[in-house]
């Protein structure tokens, strides 16, 4: 009957902090205490309002609440509450459950920094997808929640465009195909030409050539080597008249270069026409040796003159004369010395230009045949890049006009039907998802048209990783720091924060509320935190103090009250302890009354403890093994 009296007023009592702990935490958060940290946080809540305010009055009742307990406990129970806060287990059971217990200490703990936010997707994870061409829907695979993983399809279009692009791909197929053939017939020519060439390089006589290469089908090459042949015999009987004129030109020059280096010393006619009767200079010798006895004469003449003159025999007239027959004998044989010098050396040099025209020609002649060789050897090479010139480049547009298949998003097994000619839709586009998600939006319906610039289709978030956004207020932008542990709290799951860290702190303020954007990362991998939430939670700061600490691990909740199971006497004896709580940082939950240093508490299983306790309050056997 006390049994039942007993049960009854706890389920009472249970209620009614329930019924508190909704009402604190319609009004604050988490009813795991956030603690306030040194400093700072004492300013955020004067800057927070009257929320703030409502959060701090909630903690103090539940924190007076706890401190009640644990005072009420210890002086009626002395250091345990006695069989109903008593769980014993066996050796077997403790391994079974997994039990570990740590020793309480004091641990330096960060101060803490409170702040607000809201649950945003990880930006850097979220893709908005769109279609990749015009279409109509023809189905719809996948819808909102859906996981998806990447290259998993989630829509299907039917589109002209890329019924466009097939087409482009056959046409771009069958150039290639064409232009593979035109390659190898190419290399057919050109193995034929050098079959030719390599008769042609054995200098053979043109009648002998033509002989060789009449089965040879290779066009206007032939012509053109059997002319080379003719053109370089032609060339050399030129050459060969010409070195004949040289050699007949030469010793004349050379003689009438001597006649004129005979004639510079003054000689008489006689003693020229003496000197200069070895010489084979032409008719130039005789018109020289003539104009030289008629200077002779004209000298005499003159001289005789003057002597008539000084004897006053003569006249001034026929003196003049005299002299005039002399100038006119002079100028006669020096102009005819000189045109004789030019009319030599012109003639000899118009004789070596022409030998050397007649070798030059000659020499093109000689190379113009293996010239013509290589020539033809060169074209065919030439011809045969341009068929493979031809081929890569068919080849290439092969590949884009595939490319652009794969990124319309066909796969390699729908091009290879589309070229066997498999009787399907051509025009069928696959919306894909481009890496594993979760689809939070969707704005596709079956039947309607899409557009590559229009709304996107869906809406993909990596939800394992998500970003609080949170605001810090200007005076604590100088203890905060990106780097900072933090710890997030959320209505949906106020028993437990979530870890994350500061990864980004805005350098800009905004105007209106005086305080800085930050961004802190959490790790969802359980999907616990969904965009939109609203969340509180603590920043870690750089500053701290020692305290009396367990892990939080080692926290139950029964409702408004932090209990701990400590391990008393003998192994296997774990008495529930009311606790009262102070900051919550690092893992770790500062203790301000329930517990002492040294004490051994459970800090994995203790929700096994906790189920235990609560068997043998509903009249199980659960306690006292």
């Amino acid at each position: 009957m006390k049994k039942g009296i007993i049960f009854l007023a706890g389920i009472l009592l249970g209620a009614a902090g329930l019924f508190l702990v909704v009402k604190l935490w319609s009004g604050q958060g988490p009813s795991a205490n956030p603690a306030k940290g040194v400093g700072q946080s004492t300013h955020a809540h004067e800057e927070h309002g009257d929320d703030e305010h409502a959060e701090g009055a909630g903690h103090e009742v539940e924190n007076q609440d706890a401190e009640h307990e644990v005072h009420g406990k210890r002086e009626g129970h002395d250091e345990h509450e006695g069989e109903d806060g008593v769980v014993e287990l066996n050796q077997e059971q403790v391994s079974a459950a997994g039990i570990k217990v740590e020793p309480v200490q004091k641990r330096k703990l960060a101060d803490v920094l409170q702040f607000t936010g809201e649950v945003r997707p990880n930006e850097d994870r979220l893709v908005h997808v769109s279609p990749r061409a015009g279409g109509i829907v023809a189905q719809v695979l996948k819808t909102l929640g859906d996981d998806v993983k990447e290259g998993e399809t989630l829509a299907v279009l039917d589109s002209a465009e890329v019924g466009e692009a097939a087409l482009e791909y056959l046409s771009a197929r069958n150039g290639h195909e064409l232009a593979q053939a035109d390659l190898e017939r190419q290399k057919l020519i050109t193995t034929n030409i050098h079959q030719m060439l390599a008769i042609l390089a054995q200098n053979q006589s043109s009648a002998k050539a033509q002989e060789l290469m009449k089965d040879l089908k290779v066009g206007q090459a032939k012509a053109e080597v059997l002319g080379a042949l003719t053109q370089r015999e032609l060339a050399q009987v030129k050459l060969t008249n010409a070195q004949r004129l040289l050699e007949y030109r030469d010793p004349i020059y050379k003689g009438t270069l001597r006649m004129l280096e005979i004639l510079k010393d003054g000689l008489t006619a006689e003693e020229a026409r003496a000197k200069l009767q070895d010489l084979s200079v032409g008719e130039v010798k005789k018109d020289i040796l003539g104009a030289l006895a008629e200077l002779e004469l004209a000298t005499a003449s003159i001289k005789r003159e003057e002597e008539l003159l000084k004897q006053q025999v003569g006249t001034p007239k026929a003196f003049q004369e005299a002299q005039r027959d002399l100038f006119a004998a002079a100028s006669t044989y020096k102009a005819l010395l000189e045109q004789v010098g030019l009319t030599a050396e012109q003639e000899y040099l118009q004789a070596q230009q022409e030998s050397l025209a007649a070798r030059q020609e000659f020499l093109a002649a000689e190379t113009l045949y293996p010239a013509l060789l290589e020539q033809a050897t060169f074209s065919a090479d030439i011809e045969l890049l341009g068929r493979e010139k031809a081929f890569k480049l068919a080849e290439h547009q092969l590949k884009i006009a595939e490319d652009k298949l794969h990124v319309l998003g066909l796969s390699h097994e729908e091009i290879d039907r589309l070229v066997a000619g498999a009787e399907e839709r051509i025009t069928q586009l696959p919306i894909t998802a481009p890496f594993n998600g979760r689809i939070i939006e969707r704005h596709i319906v079956l039947g309607e048209k899409v557009e590559p610039g229009g709304e996107p289709l869906y809406a993909i978030a990596d939800l394992s990783e998500v970003w609080v956004l949170v605001d810090i207020y200007e005076k604590d932008l100088g203890v905060v720091q990106p780097g900072a542990a933090a710890e997030v709290f959320t209505k949906a799951h106020p028993e437990k924060p979530f870890p994350g860290t500061l990864k980004y702190l805005s350098d800009q303020l905004i105007p209106e509320t005086r305080t800085a954007k930050g961004r802190v990362v959490v790790s969802n991998s359980d999907r616990r935190l969904k965009p939109g939430m609203f969340a509180r939670g603590t920043l870690a700061l750089e500053s701290g103090t020692e305290a009396l600490s367990v892990p939080v691990s080692a926290l139950q909740t029964e409702g408004n009250t932090s209990v701990v199971f400590a391990q008393e006497g003998e192994e296997g004896r774990f008495v529930r302890r009311p606790v009262r709580l102070g900051r919550q940082v690092g893992g770790y939950a500062e203790i301000v009354a329930g517990l002492k240093e040294g004490e051994s508490v459970v800090t994995e299983g203790a929700f096994s403890l906790k189920s235990e306790m609560m068997k043998g309050a509903f009249g199980h056997a659960g306690h006292g093994h």
